[in-house]
């Protein structure tokens, strides 16, 4: 089967040429503003913006003098209506859903006549479906989610569930429904009793019934009442009124006990044992080690991310989980577990058997003068006919059973179609496009706008387009977060953690990168400008409130305490950093902040659990959001504190060595930024060496944090969490020196592991020269207490031969 992929022209080449989308044509260009760009226009500009242009021609430059607009803005929207592949890439605080929307009213507002299809709107998270899609409400209403886990009142009621529901379903329908369902049922019950049958290692007297001539049973009924003597008045004379109960006794005495299944062949090396699914049209849940960390061979950087994939899927519940789920419950409505081995086809029972008992044949023998390893040989013969004639059944009934399983699907799909159909947008995350294909390919979009576009992984957005599919946007940074993959490997050894996005920038495809940023402080955004060298702050930055409750905006506290060793969670976490954060939020609330502006960030879920724990202690601070980096991308808040965690003998930076995971954890504040971590484990990373150089170029970092008490102002240098709760009326930031370690111990900890001598040739006179590298010392003010933290790194002997 050929599958066509649109805009093949654009994915595979090198450098494509742009091309517009097909729907657009010299007479089809005319594009209306007056909605789009009506919030955007300045009040004091005596130039008016133009409403009405060709779009496919040079855009006036008017626009440009009297929008509200930065010039990357208004570049984006272009190149997004008028190529039919647009990339848009949105650093951190860039207003990328800002953008998206204009995008969006520009298409809804044009291209009504052009389409036949609803816009198809695609996000990888439900908060950011939420949130776009809250956008799109305010100037279009008719929209529809597609997916169960909103959080947003609004979108709950635009689900399609809800639409479905409150849409009368026609009386054909309801009949077509109930006769559906009719036949599930019986098919169901015929599959149950075809499954008590294979599992069962006894002969039933419904099977005994169709094994035997109706003459034979009727004999051999009558043996046993000749057998019983004057005992057979408890038995009835008619051999065809005989049920289970009276054939277990004809059993007990025919083959003398009362436990016939203890004769089944059962084979001693079961080749299969229980049935496969896939035999039956149907999926074995996987139970792949590439899926689960434990026993891995791996190590380093492969361990610890195949260990963090894993603790994410235990913590995070999403719309694959309950998909896996609902599949799980709805296999186990209709299928038993199987508890016995099946026994052999008849075919090869009868190779293992010697040539006497080959050679016996019941149906031809008084089955009551067989000695008792013929009798128990017959009835074996009786038990494997019986199974496979049953096992015959299972996989003919599993078809209709799937094929009316179908039949409904397609029943419940034209009634969501005709729902769809009539809507302007329809929203859904990657996962609902992947759980909901069959859905998307007949609704046929031709319009699809990805958002978090470099977050998700090319196999899925390429799911998402149709053959007539016309035009897609792509919105997103790829210097933010890559998709994640189940399997590390794949991202290691076959790059499939590269989006389409990334992957079609790097190739040469013409995109807009949007040059304004709005949310950071210019004090937090210097840190990132090695990322994005063009990008300019905002004036507005520059008028946000002084920091309440530390003299710093952005600054980097250093420690040198050491991370936990690994308990039951795979993840990392670090107890001095957790004590320290904690405090320091209590002290941000007792400045003057609402719980609500402070976030508290960490790149590890063990770290994420602990600082939830220590938070949650304090009254104060229990509502501060404590979340993991990657669940961060696309949000901001006032106040973000860091933990890094990472602090180790053999200095494995983990997660911190990732570029884009360094990039969003340093992006999300608007006013104040504080980052808690080892410097010595960081010092040698390209990236992190020019941040701290930056952050030393005006004194914001240091072993100590500078933090400021409303009574008795300051500012006091503190270095753990004890030193913060002596500002604090409540003690349950004292941590009794938890997690904590002398700067001693952590030279020996250090000169343990990287301590070695190598012995040089050198020319000339004998001289040892020792190289070692100190950390930076603290503020000049505060000299008499700075200490010089060895970092451990390799010394040297240089001698002469």
């Amino acid at each position: 089967m050929t599958l066509h992929v649109p805009f093949q022209h654009t994915l595979l080449s090198q450098q494509p040429d742009p091309l517009p989308p097909t729907y657009l044509k010299e007479e089809t260009d005319m594009f209306h503003f007056h909605n789009v760009f009506s919030s955007c226009e300045k009040a004091d500009c005596e130039i008016s913006a133009p409403k009405s242009f060709r779009i496919l021609a040079e855009w006036p430059p008017a626009l440009r003098q009297s929008l509200d607009l930065d010039p990357s803005q208004l570049d984006a929207v272009q190149h997004a209506l008028t190529n039919q592949m647009a990339l848009i890439q949105g650093p951190p605080g860039t207003g990328k859903t800002f953008v998206g929307l204009k995008i969006v009213q520009a298409i809804l507002d044009n291209t009504k006549l052009l389409r036949h299809s609803p816009i198809l709107v695609v996000c990888y998270t439900n908060h950011a479906l939420d949130q776009f899609l809250e956008g799109i409400f305010k100037f279009c209403e008719n929209i529809v989610r597609i997916g169960s886990r909103s959080k947003s009142e609004q979108m709950m009621r635009r689900n399609l569930k809800e639409l479905v529901m409150s849409v009368p379903s026609s009386r054909e329908f309801f009949q077509a429904r109930k006769c559906l369902t009719e036949r599930r049922d019986y098919l169901r019950d015929e599959l149950s009793k075809a499954i008590v049958q294979v599992d069962s290692h006894t002969v039933s007297a419904a099977q005994a019934k169709s094994l035997m001539s109706e003459q034979q049973f009727e004999e051999f009924y009558q043996g046993f009442l000749d057998y019983l003597g004057d005992a057979k008045d408890d038995f009835p004379e008619d051999a065809w009124v005989v049920d289970d109960e009276i054939w277990s006794r004809v059993m007990k005495e025919w083959l003398g006990t009362s436990d016939p299944s203890r004769f089944a062949p059962v084979p001693k090396h079961q080749g299969g044992g229980l049935p496969s699914f896939k035999n039956f049209g149907l999926a074995e849940d996987s139970d792949d080690d590439d899926y689960a960390p434990y026993g891995s061979k791996d190590d380093g950087d492969e361990e610890e991310a195949a260990n963090e994939i894993y603790e994410r899927k235990l913590d995070v519940d999403n719309e694959q989980t309950e998909q896996v789920d609902e599949k799980r419950k709805s296999r186990m409505d209709f299928f038993q577990e199987l508890n016995n081995a099946w026994l052999p086809y008849v075919d090869e029972y009868y190779e293992t058997l010697t040539p006497e008992m080959r050679s016996l044949d019941w149906r031809e023998e008084n089955l009551w003068r067989l000695l008792p390893p013929q009798r128990r040989e017959c009835y074996r013969q009786w038990l494997v006919e019986a199974h496979e004639e049953a096992r015959g059944i299972l996989p003919e009934l599993a078809h209709l059973l799937e094929r009316n399983a179908e039949s409904r699907a397609a029943l419940d799909r034209d009634r969501k179609l005709a729902v769809l159909r009539e809507m302007q947008v329809v929203g859904m995350t990657t996962t609902a496009v992947s759980k909901y294909q069959q859905l998307l390919k007949e609704l046929r979009p031709e319009v699809v706008i990805v958002e978090e576009a470099a977050e998700v992984l090319e196999a899925h957005i390429l799911t998402a387009l149709h053959p007539r599919t016309q035009h897609v946007v792509l919105i997103g940074d790829h210097q933010q977060l890559r998709p994640s993959t189940a399997v590390y490997r794949l991202s290691k050894n076959f790059h499939l953690d590269v989006s389409l996005f990334e992957r079609l920038i790097h190739n040469g495809a013409a995109h807009v990168t949007l040059l304004q940023q709005r949310r950071m402080h210019p004090k937090i955004s210097r840190l990132i400008k090695p990322l994005y060298p063009q990008l300019r702050d905002h004036s507005s930055t520059e008028k946000y409130p002084e920091i309440r409750g530390v003299a710093a905006r952005c600054f980097f506290m250093s420690h040198f305490h050491l991370e936990d060793d690994e308990g039951e969670s795979h993840s990392k976490q670090n107890t001095f950093e957790a004590n320290f954060v904690s405090a320091l939020c209590a002290h941000l609330v007792s400045s003057g902040y609402e719980e609500s502006q402070i976030t508290v960030l960490s790149p590890y879920l063990g770290q994420v659990r602990l600082l939830k724990r220590k938070i949650q202690r304090d009254p104060s601070t229990q509502g501060i959001a404590v979340t993991a980096v990657d669940n961060f991308q696309g949000e901001e808040n006032d106040v973000i504190v860091v933990s890094l965690v990472r602090s180790n003998r053999a200095r494995q930076m983990g997660f911190l060595a990732v570029d884009n995971r360094i990039n969003v954890a340093l992006t999300r504040a608007r006013h104040g930024l504080f980052i808690i971590g080892n410097t010595d484990m960081l010092e040698k990373h390209t990236l992190w060496s020019q941040i701290l150089r930056e952050l030393k170029s005006d004194e914001c970092l240091a072993e100590t944090l500078p933090i400021v008490d409303k009574e008795q102002k300051g500012p006091f240098e503190v270095k753990s969490a004890d030193e913060i709760s002596v500002f604090l009326e409540s003690k349950v930031h004292q941590s009794g020196g938890e997690g904590m370690i002398t700067i001693d111990e952590y030279r020996k900890s250090q000169e343990a592991t990287s301590s070695k001598t190598f012995r040089v040739l050198l020319p000339g006179r004998p001289q040892s020269l020792n190289l070692s590298f100190r950390s930076e010392r603290r503020k000049a003010s505060h000299a008499a207490e700075a200490r010089t933290l060895s970092t451990g790194f390799a010394k040297y002997e240089y001698v002469v031969a």
